[in-house]
């Protein structure tokens, strides 16, 4: 209640300023705004849902976050055309759409399971010390973190590869990407269903591997078309590891501690696209850009290393 309204007020004052210092004031701000409730939010999936339903309803959540990014997208590019203000005031109405839906339609008391135990009446150092005390969820995170280096690196210099070493031109290499984004979307829901069938790290294991076999092909593709089809099954595979991490580390969670939980995977996923692009691009600078998508295929392996020493719990052992 506190964040989601103070996100909305530093987002429309972000636009009405000439002044840099001040608008960068403004950015950091908002981003601290939306990073208290951001856990919060997310961690109210988990509260509200039993352990077997999780991984669907994170594909639910990521589905709609999607369809939220492309409408965006589109409508927040017909607004720039009006007036470059009038994106930032769409992004403020809508969070505060959402800020009086989920607090009129979600009740804490009502409808989180062990309301008892919930995080208010917890230690929060206690929290964070039993999270990263357990071998299992280490292991997780890391393999988070490894996975997130990974693909966020790809992500950010994907355009700049197709200009430099694919000789393309950068409106065609930057659309290439958006395959990735389409795909998550068209299987964000079955790789829920699949997690769930499966178990999540059996899922989250099969994506990583498909990730990698698909980095090593396309360091070896040369034209856009073949790339933008294997991008098209990254995308699945994708959705197969995002859509069932944050359900398995809320798993990991002891009662009353899935906030906390909530916290470090973004903790450490926020760590890995900090440090990504510039240690990628370091690299680049050193080798070329031939070398970029086995960059990728490493840290999948060293994710796929840690994700093996996850030991599988006996309800998902199947």
């Amino acid at each position: 209640m506190l964040g989601m309204p103070l996100a909305a007020i530093f987002v429309t004052l972000i636009p009405n300023n000439t002044n840099l210092k001040t608008m960068i004031i403004f950015l950091v701000l908002m981003n601290l705004s939306m990073s208290i409730f951001r856990s919060p939010v997310v961690a109210l999936m988990p509260d509200i849902t039993y352990e077997e339903n999780r991984s669907k309803a994170n594909s639910i959540i990521n589905f709609m976050g999607g369809i939220g990014s492309l409408i965006a997208y589109f409508v927040g590019s017909l607004l720039w055309d009006k007036n470059p203000a009038y994106p930032f005031y769409l992004a403020a109405v809508l969070i505060l759409i959402s800020f009086i839906i989920t607090f009129n339609f979600i009740k804490e008391k009502r409808d989180v399971i062990q309301y008892e135990n919930s995080e208010d009446k917890v230690d929060l150092i206690k929290g964070l010390r039993q999270g990263l005390k357990s071998q299992n969820t280490r292991y997780l995170l890391f393999g988070i973190c490894s996975w997130f280096i990974g693909f966020n690196g790809i992500e950010t210099f994907f355009t700049r590869y197709g200009e430099i070493y694919l000789g393309v031109k950068v409106s065609t290499a930057a659309m290439s990407f958006t395959f990735v984004s389409l795909s998550f979307l068209v299987f964000a829901i079955p790789a829920g269903i699949i997690g769930t069938k499966l178990g999540k790290q059996r899922t989250i294991q099969i994506g990583i591997i498909g990730i990698i076999v698909g980095f090593l092909i396309v360091a070896f593709l040369h034209s856009i078309t073949p790339i933008r089809i294997t991008f098209l099954i990254f995308g699945f595979f994708w959705a197969l590891i995002n859509i069932n991490s944050y359900p398995y580390v809320a798993e990991m969670a002891p009662a009353g501690y899935i906030g906390t939980y909530t916290g470090l995977y973004y903790l450490f996923s926020s760590v890995a696209n900090i440090i990504s692009p510039p240690f990628l691009g370091a690299i680049m600078d050193l080798i070329g850009y031939k070398y970029m998508f086995f960059y990728g295929a490493c840290f999948f392996i060293l994710a796929l290393f840690f994700m093996n020493k996850v030991k599988v719990k006996p309800s998902e052992n199947l």
